[in-house]
């Protein structure tokens, strides 16, 4: 259940591209294809492979890892860390995904 001013960004885990939002998406964070780099990739490329092996460790075990996450933002299209709670979720019994959960503070934080 999503809290109020709560945003839900899913991600492929491999290749960090953003698959969905669950509710609306936060207005100054860059997410559409067109908006990123030609990889596409949601989260700031030092990043990359944090957000992969902790993604990796977590498929073994339950629970959630808070994780500051650098988000693309719209004001000039540079990177603002902004803390993101990480979870994994299944899809299907041989698909996993990354799930991102921060609020409205901290989009308006970064802002």
């Amino acid at each position: 259940m999503r809290r109020s001013g709560e945003h839900r960004a899913v991600l492929d885990p491999e290749t960090l591209v953003l698959l969905h939002w669950d509710g609306e998406a936060p207005e100054n964070i860059l997410w559409q294809r067109f908006d990123l780099d030609a990889g596409g990739a949601f989260v700031h490329p030092d990043d990359a492979e944090m957000v992969r092996s902790t993604a990796r460790g977590m498929e073994e075990s339950t629970g959630s890892r808070g994780s500051s996450v650098r988000l693309r933002i719209r004001d000039g299209g540079g990177y603002v860390e902004m803390t993101a709670s990480m979870h994994t979720v299944g899809l299907s019994d041989a698909v996993t995904a990354i799930l991102l959960v921060f609020d409205e503070l901290a989009v308006e934080h970064a802002s």
